[in-house]
């Protein structure tokens, strides 16, 4: 069996702090692309929705 190391990170320090972090701009750009996916997925299950109760 492997032996477990655990290691203290102390609180608001990044898990990963070789990975970059994304700007205001990027994150507010992935905002608005999730919530217009959402949008697009929430109108295509109330399309189909009243079909897939019939069915099922």
């Amino acid at each position: 069996m492997s032996q477990k190391t655990e290691k203290k990170v102390p609180i608001k320090t990044p898990l990963f702090p070789e990975r970059l972090r994304l700007s205001e701009e990027e994150l507010s750009k992935r905002r608005s692309e999730d919530e217009a996916f959402t949008l697009r997925c929430r109108e295509i299950f109330w399309r189909v929705y009243p079909d897939l109760v019939k069915e099922h």
